[in-house]
Formats: C-alpha cells, sequence, structure tokens
C-alpha cells in the first residue's frame, strides 16, 4: 500500500482546520475455483484470483471541534481472472451546519 498525506492548515472566522489528501493503492493475488463454471476449470483447478484497489479522498477537519466539515472520496475496484469486474464509487459527506 501506498499513501500520500498533504495537509494545510488554515484558520476560517477564527475555527482551526486541517486539508488532507489521501490516496492508497491495495492489491489482493490468491487462487479460486469455481464449481458452477467447468469452462473455467474443467478438472477442478485452482485459478488465479486477482483484485487492484484504489482510493483518493480529500477532506477538511476541523480540529477546534473535532469533526469533518467536508470529505469526498473515489473507489475504483477492478478484479480479473475468474471473472472480469469494474466498479467506481464516489462518496461524499457534508455535515449539516
Amino acid at each position: 500500500m501506498a499513501a500520500a498525506c498533504n495537509e494545510k492548515q488554515q484558520t476560517t472566522d477564527s475555527l482551526s482546520s486541517c486539508g488532507i489528501m489521501a490516496r492508497t493503492e491495495d492489491a489482493l493475488d490468491g487462487v479460486g475455483s469455481c464449481p458452477q463454471k467447468k469452462s473455467i476449470s474443467d478438472s477442478g483447478e485452482v485459478v488465479p484470483v486477482n483484485t487492484l484497489y484504489s482510493y483518493l479522498a480529500y477532506g477538511e477537519f476541523n480540529l477546534t471541534q473535532g469533526h469533518w466539515n467536508k470529505f469526498t472520496t473515489t473507489a475504483d475496484l477492478y478484479g480479473y481472472n475468474i471473472s472480469e469486474t469494474e466498479h467506481m464509487m464516489i462518496y461524499a459527506l457534508k455535515p449539516s451546519q
């Protein structure tokens, strides 16, 4: 996993907040079997399974009051070998005032 963090201190309306940007990547490699699909593994052999995860997030955290002002992240998932799949999800949080 690789991660990077960029912090910026700022004061707005006498409330101290910190901007944080992070990027992480994870990989999962292993083996599996798929008994329902004999064409993939006719002799019951295991097949490789690979999944890649990637997250990019930005948030503004209020240091004085101890809560997130804003938080947004995108999550990407790519899996291949037994089946191929690709997903992208966007999450956002904006607390009520």
